[in-house]
């Protein structure tokens, strides 16, 4: 027999209601004698028509009891070794600690505020590794990479304005930081920045920043705290005023939007939520966005597990539950109880046909027959006008990624004038649908223009309920995936461009070998129809088709590059220039036995330069008209061409399209650049992700010791907004 464990053993605490439950049923059965015994000779008569069923009753539900009861121990059998693989992703919150995130606009502030979203956020990941950089004018790392989420937590505590050594707000810095010193590694990917900040940068090194962040293939999240429009003061204790004051006048703080979308745009994987006063769970946020992304693996585990055995006694608790349902209370109440059951089920039958049609298709949807569902749907809609019926034919059609189908369905919807939840959910899911069609997309241009109907549907989501949170964070990962494609326009355009120059050149320089090779081949006629033949004629002709023969030669290997260039991970007999440098082998080869035949045989040389002739014509003849059919061929020989290649020399372009259609702006800080510090940290260690708490805790002190004791000695100047 294998062996049984109870994984929760305290619920046994929970069998004296057992004993309650006796005492109270017996107390119910005592009073219920009493209560018939009060009719007296009315009921003398009857009395073995009222036997009591109530013992039996008793007995099933008390067994009933016990079994749950078991069954809430979690009892498990069988054990057995199983490896567990921990997935899971790098993540770093960066937060802002300078005194902006001191004010008032989100309760009790800024800065508590995020420490709060950031902890629940921490207490809710599993196997992600956690790290935590502060910054003002410098920063600090304060929580190296760590699965510990108990030290996590208590480095959060711990930070504030008093963690770094200079006041004022240099994002950018701090990015250069974190992606040099805790994305150091060369596993690039699998790792987020999650940036928490009022904005207000006074440094000139974001787009620096924003290269080291594409480089190491980081997520940039960045989250927006305050009021955008009307700002806070920034409290202060002591002083003249309660409050930071400059040039004489309060300080009033504001959320620099624009700033950080502008930022977040030059990011290749980025998205921005202006979070601004409003609630924020930034648990739900993150794992929305990073769900996209995939994991990498940390470590596997062997744990030793069993096999759940607690359904066993639920299912036998539920038979001996309905065993006491199933049992009257006498046996005179049984046809009194069926009568009333029959009463009730015919008071309760679909007096419509439409109705029990509608509810029998919600029923199908419920459990995944999504096409008879539809069938149901396709009926009520032709004869209902109403647009939750269109509402859910298209919910179905979108289940079964018919999405052009789903579009229509969801324009229809709309177009009932549907009010209220009701037109905010049609139009939420209309631009989920967009975008999922924009995955199906035949071409990258289609692809664009279904990603940009779904941006438009999202911000009508917005304008009409601006609390929306899952619309808000599905429009930053639409407009990224619109930057994504646009970059990749951009890099089709600069192939097709490389593509038609390269092109241009090899046919330019083949019709300069093919007019050399028509003169040439003149010459050696004429030289041949004379009897006998100037040697020095002879030689220049041998001359010549050497330098036909070295044209060639170059010629090849400039296609060679091209297909490198531009086809590489083609094979070289599926190139779109494989037939063109086949003919042009094939010219050199004949250019080689030209030169031969010239010097031992002149006559015989003559039809092998034509031949070398007929193969360079050929040649050109192969070569593509247009980048277009190029690439439509490189395409079809292989889909996976080089499209991705040039990505990081072109990520940097930023979303000019995304830009001008929001029409925003790209404020920078007018603080002058802060330089690196002159303490060289990295003399001291970072403690490794998964020490002991003990040593992360030890070596953490260490370095901050470090920085305090060299903070006055750093070479960035301290801003003069330092707030």
């Amino acid at each position: 027999m294998s062996e049984v464990i109870f994984q929760k053993p305290w619920m046994l605490s929970l069998l004296p209601l057992v004993g309650v439950i006796i005492v109270v049923f017996l107390l119910r059965m005592r009073m219920r004698r009493q209560d018939i015994q009060a009719f007296g000779e009315m009921t003398a008569g009857h009395r073995t028509e009222h036997r009591s069923m109530e013992p039996w009753r008793l007995l099933m539900l008390v067994i009933a009891t016990v079994l749950i009861i078991v069954a809430l121990t979690r009892p498990a059998a069988n054990p057995h070794p199983k490896m567990l693989q921990r997935e899971g992703r790098d993540v770093v919150f960066l937060l802002d600690v300078s005194q902006s995130m001191l004010a008032e606009d989100r309760l009790p502030n800024r800065l508590q505020s995020a420490k709060a979203s950031i902890g629940e956020c921490v207490k809710g990941l599993q196997d992600h590794r956690m790290g935590l950089v502060v910054f003002a004018g410098s920063s600090s790392i304060v929580c190296p990479l760590t699965m510990d989420k108990a030290f996590f937590l208590n480095s959060l505590e711990k930070a504030g304005p008093g963690s770094v050594a200079h006041g004022g707000t240099r994002v950018g810095d701090a990015l250069i930081k974190v992606c040099d010193k805790l994305f150091s590694d060369a596993d690039h990917g699998y790792k987020d920045i999650v940036l928490l900040t009022d904005g207000g940068d006074h440094s000139e090194g974001v787009t620096t920043a924003v290269e080291w962040v594409n480089e190491k293939q980081v997520t940039l999240i960045a989250i927006g705290l305050g009021d955008e429009e009307k700002g806070s003061r920034i409290p202060k204790k002591g002083g003249v005023s309660d409050y930071v004051v400059y040039n004489g006048q309060e300080v009033w703080s504001k959320l620099d939007g624009a700033q950080l979308r502008g930022m977040v745009e030059q990011a290749d994987q980025g998205a921005y939520l202006a979070v601004g006063t409003r609630r924020m769970k930034l648990g739900d946020i993150y794992k929305r966005i990073s769900a996209q992304e995939k994991k990498q693996q940390f470590a596997q585990e062997r744990v030793m597990t069993y096999d759940e055995i607690f359904q066993v006694f639920i299912a036998a608790a539920f038979v001996f539950l309905v065993m006491m349902m199933l049992i009257p209370h006498t046996q005179l109440r049984v046809s009194g109880r069926l009568a009333f059951v029959v009463l009730t089920a015919m008071i309760c039958l679909p007096q419509r046909a439409e109705s029990a049609d509608m509810e029998t298709a919600d029923d199908h949807f419920t459990a995944g027959k999504f096409r008879e569902a539809l069938e149901m749907y396709d009926d009520l809609g032709n004869a209902s006008a109403s647009a939750r019926v269109i509402y859910k034919k298209a919910n179905t059609q979108y289940r079964l990624a018919r999405y052009s189908e789903a579009i229509t369905s969801y324009q229809e919807a709309l177009r009932r004038q549907p009010e209220g939840r009701l037109r905010c959910d049609i139009s939420y899911n209309l631009a989920d649908t967009y975008y999922r069609a924009s995955q199906m997309a035949e071409d990258t241009y289609a692809a664009l223009s279904w990603v940009n109907q779904s941006v438009v549907m999202y911000r009508r989501v917005l304008l009409a309920e601006p609390k929306h949170l899952n619309a808000a964070v599905n429009m930053e990962l639409v407009r990224a995936e619109r930057r994504k494609l646009q970059q990749q326009i951009q890099q089709e355009e600069k192939r097709r461009q490389e593509m038609k120059q390269a092109l241009d050149a090899i046919r330019k320089q083949l019709e300069a070998l093919i007019l050399k090779q028509r003169f040439n081949l003149t010459d050696t006629e004429r030289y041949l129809m004379e009897d006998v033949g100037e040697p020095e004629t002879r030689d220049a002709l041998i001359k010549n088709e050497r330098a036909i023969q070295s044209g060639t030669d170059k010629l090849i290997k400039r296609v060679d590059r091209v297909n490198k260039r531009l086809f590489d991970g083609i094979p070289a007999d599926a190139s779109p220039l494989a037939t063109a440098r086949g003919h042009l082998s094939l010219a050199r080869a004949f250019e080689a036995r030209v030169i031969e035949q010239f010097m031992q045989h002149p006559r015989n040389s003559l039809a092998q330069e034509q031949s070398a002739l007929e193969a360079l014509c050929a040649a050109l003849e192969a070569l593509p008209r247009d980048p277009d059919a190029a690439d439509d061929q490189s395409t079809a020989n292989d889909a996976g061409d080089d499209e991705g290649r040039d990505e990081a020399a072109e990520g940097d372009q930023g979303d000019d399209g995304n830009r001008e259609s929001d029409r925003e702006g790209d404020r920078r800080g007018d603080a002058e650049f802060m330089d690196t510090p002159e303490m060289n940290l990295e003399s001291i260690d970072l403690p490794p992700p998964n020490n002991s708490p003990e040593d992360v805790i030890h070596k953490n002190a260490i370095m901050q010791k470090a920085r305090q004791a060299q903070g006055a000695k750093k070479k960035g100047k301290p801003v003069e907004k330092d707030w």
